[in-house]
C-alpha cells in the first residue's frame, strides 16, 4: 500500500509541473547557433510560470536552447518556422524553469504543437 501511494505521489508531482499553454501567434522566429527564440502574440509565460522575468520582451517569447533536445532540436525548428510562415497558432507544454538570454528566468518548453 505504501509503494502505491509513493507512486501516485510521484506521478502527481510530475505532471503538477508540466503546464500546457494557450494558442498564439507566432510573430517572429529569430535564430541563433545556440538555439532559437519564438516571440509569440499575447502571451505572458514568464509571469505565470517563473520567478524573475522582468522585461516584456521575456513575457512574449519561448528560449529552445539546441542542447535541450540532442535529437529533436532540426524538428522543434522546423515546427516554429513553419507555423510562422504558415500563419497557423503554436501551443506548447513547458515544465520547470530555465535562465533567460535576457534576465531572470522564462518557462523551459518540451513539446510544440502546431494547431
Amino acid at each position: 500500500m505504501h509503494k502505491l501511494i509513493l507512486v501516485l505521489l510521484v506521478m502527481l508531482s510530475n505532471s503538477a509541473f508540466a503546464v500546457s499553454s494557450k494558442d498564439h501567434n507566432v510573430l517572429k522566429v529569430e535564430v541563433s547557433e545556440t538555439g532559437f527564440n519564438m516571440y509569440l502574440e499575447g502571451s505572458n509565460f514568464t509571469a505565470s510560470t517563473c520567478e524573475g522575468g522582468t522585461s516584456s520582451t521575456v513575457n512574449d517569447v519561448i528560449h529552445f536552447k539546441q542542447s535541450d533536445f540532442p535529437n529533436s532540436y532540426a524538428h522543434m525548428l522546423s515546427t516554429a518556422l513553419t507555423a510562422f510562415t504558415s500563419k497557423k497558432k503554436v501551443s506548447m507544454w513547458y515544465n520547470q524553469c530555465q535562465p533567460s538570454p535576457w534576465n531572470g528566468e522564462m518557462p523551459k518548453p518540451t513539446t510544440l504543437v502546431i494547431k
